[in-house]
């Protein structure tokens, strides 16, 4: 069974199963710890930013971050297309293109 590939607002085209599963663990994190949110844009903006070590966990068990405490280049590509941030305020949208 082959998996759909779907583009994505930032141009990246991504398994639509894994932007599905990526999605339901950013709005899961939305209802339950929404400032973790903030964190993850920011990684995904820049590789070099240092999360804090108990955000890492949360991120982690969402499967948002790998072990080695990086971010999937498909998991940044669905973070980019589909966050709109405003100062401390995040709206989660499609990322769909």
């Amino acid at each position: 069974m082959s998996e759909e590939k779907i583009k994505l607002k930032n141009g990246s085209e991504e398994i639509d199963s894994l932007v599905a599963a990526t999605l339901s663990s950013i709005y899961a994190l939305l209802m339950e710890n929404s400032g973790v949110l903030h964190y993850l844009f920011k990684k995904c903006k820049d590789d070099n930013y240092n999360i804090p070590p108990e955000a890492v966990e949360i991120l982690k068990d969402k499967a948002l971050l790998e072990e080695s405490g990086s971010v999937h280049s498909s998991i940044r590509n669905i973070v980019l297309s589909a966050f709109e941030v405003d100062g401390q305020n995040i709206k989660i949208t499609s990322p769909l293109a």
